[in-house]
């Protein structure tokens, strides 16, 4: 519910005779803190709440409902009596509390991911997150702990070494990963970010952090549901819950110096809260303000390296996602099991050194390798390079269309677990998923959460085509076949042992040329985000991203739906 409407709800319970009739709330445990009325004289607890809880084996949040913490539930008490005399009715006995209820509600630390808590670690040179944590009066699980780390390494933020001597295994930061514990969000939503800096697209990419740190603009208010997915359902063009997000905030914010009822009717048209669009705004400012202080987006840092989460620590170089058929970058093209010699033999690179000025005053970097504009001085919405930063900071969190046995039955997607997941009501999809036909071509989703609750939801989706994948994935294996670079006959192209995909030699050796040229870019503008390009590299590299464009221009109608 939105503050004006709660205000209204209040207003009219203001009008009521107290004398004539009995007024009733139902609220959820946001009623233990957040809500205060002075007449209100009696509180009945169910003693239940549901909290978020995160599965690190299952990779997944479920919202379940538990008992409510002792704490709480005098929390709940307080509610009545504010004015006078009150009454707590419990629906359980005070035995039942003691012996069965928990003193305290369990600490965020063990049900949410752990991802930004290791970065900071790390980023402070305080031990192996294991080591740490498990010195905390209630530490995590070693199952959480080792599934951050794992997630940390697939998007290339740290790497593990083994000392040769006592054969221990500890982790550090690679420059990226370095980057990701200065900024004040998820670690998959900063990678985001700056991939987003260094492609040229970072204005849109701002606009889809702040929704998935936040929350997306769209309401849907009791009783008018399919009125508001009929609104929605106008900027599901680009099959991307993000996508839709971004024009639904760009539509708004073209309105930014009309008078306040134009801003007004376009929410209310529309079905978007108008106080979640500002919240997106000032975040996207604060988002912004953060790029800059370590080194990425257009204007002077407000301080020296070492903000966000964590202080200044060492950074290794980064390594890139490939293999030698992949052709990944870092030191030999691929995770080397040999990380302590490739620590050793590039250099540490301090990120103290940001330098003032480096950027340009329309978002680029100072490269502009991205290119790309409007003839306005603001750089054009490219909804493919915007699948690209989506991708890349995402993966592997993506699933394989399964085609319903029936038209109307509703399609599902197959993550590399094997798990099934299903689009959430709320998706722009899911209308058009509904509706998919039992035949047709491969389509593949990416999506930023999984939450488990009738069953397995994916939320903020958005369809992707295979050479996104290819380019912008994980591992990449060519299956060469005698007589495969005659004719320029199709051969396979497998990622990480799971997604396969059919195409001609040629293309896949262009794949493989321009993920390795890809990847080198990345890793130079990881290390050093401020140090402007030379001539020569600039223009190799402008040449890279363009033939990315074209490449995903030729596969726009390669979706699958």
């Amino acid at each position: 519910m939105q503050s004006f409407e709660e205000s209204e709800v209040f207003s009219l319970w203001a009008c009521l005779p107290t004398h004539l009739s009995t007024q009733i709330v139902v609220a959820t445990n946001i009623a233990e803190t957040s809500i205060t009325i002075d007449d209100i004289s009696s509180v009945i607890d169910s003693g239940r709440v549901k909290e978020m809880r995160y599965d690190a084996e299952t990779h997944m949040s479920s919202l379940v409902s538990v008992w409510t913490s002792q704490a709480a539930a005098s929390q709940r008490a307080g509610r009545a009596g504010r004015v006078r005399e009150g009454t707590c009715f419990r629906l359980y006995s005070k035995s039942f509390m003691e012996a069965q209820m928990p003193k305290y509600t369990l600490p965020e630390m063990l049900r949410t991911p752990l991802e930004e808590l290791s970065l900071t670690i790390l980023a402070l040179e305080l031990g192996s997150p294991a080591d740490f944590l498990a010195r905390a009066i209630e530490p995590p699980p070693p199952e959480a702990i080792s599934t951050a780390v794992k997630n940390l390494r697939e998007i290339d933020a740290l790497r593990k070494q083994k000392d040769l001597d006592t054969k221990e295994v500890s982790y550090y930061l690679m420059p990226l990963g370095f980057h990701l514990a200065n900024l004040p969000c998820d670690a998959r939503i900063g990678k985001m970010l700056i991939i987003g800096s260094i492609l040229g697209c970072l204005e849109p990419i701002l606009t889809i952090a702040a929704c998935l740190s936040y929350k997306s603009p769209f309401s849907n208010p009791f009783g008018m549901q399919q009125e508001a997915d009929r609104a929605h359902a106008k900027y599901g063009s680009a099959l991307s819950d993000h996508i839709a997000a971004l024009e639904a905030y760009n539509g708004w914010a073209e309105l930014r110096n009309e008078p306040y009822r134009v801003r007004k009717d376009y929410c209310t048209e529309n079905f978007l809260s108008i106080a979640t669009l500002e919240q997106i705004e000032a975040l996207r400012k604060e988002l912004r303000r953060q790029l800059i202080d370590i080194g990425f987006g257009a204007g002077e840092p407000r301080k020296m390296y070492g903000g966000g989460r964590g202080a200044a620590g060492r950074a290794g170089q980064p390594g890139g996602r490939g293999n030698a058929e992949g052709g990944g970058g870092g030191c030999d093209g691929g995770r080397s099991n040999d990380d302590e010699k490739c620590r050793d033999n590039q250099s540490h690179k301090s990120a103290g050194a940001v330098r003032a000025g480096a950027n340009d005053e329309d978002g680029h970097t100072v490269d502009d390798i991205g290119g790309g504009s409007d003839g306005k001085g603001t750089p054009a919405l490219d909804v493919n390079l915007i699948r690209c930063c989506l991708f890349a900071a995402l993966y592997p969190q993506v699933g394989k269309l399964v085609r319903p046995q029936k038209t109307g039955e509703g399609a599902t997607f197959e993550l590399r677990d094997k798990t099934k997941v299903a689009v959430h009501p709320g998706s722009i999809n899911f209308t058009r998923l509904m509706n998919l036909a039992p035949s047709g071509k491969d389509a593949f989703l990416l999506y930023h959460k999984k939450v488990q609750s009738t069953k397995i939801y994916a939320y903020d989706s958005t369809f992707v085509s295979p050479f996104t994948i290819l380019l912008f994935g994980g591992d990449i294996k060519i299956q060469w076949e005698h007589g495969s670079l005659e004719g320029d006959q199709s051969i396979a192209v497998t990622m990480d042992n799971w997604l396969s995909f059919r195409m001609t030699a040629s293309s896949a050796v262009l794949v493989k040329y321009i993920r390795h040229e890809l990847n080198q870019l990345l890793l130079e503008k990881f290390s050093d985000p401020v140090q402007a390009m030379e001539e020569k590299r600039k223009a190799k590299a402008q040449a890279v991203v363009q033939s990315i464009k074209r490449l995903l221009t030729s596969d726009r109608n390669s979706l699958g739906i």
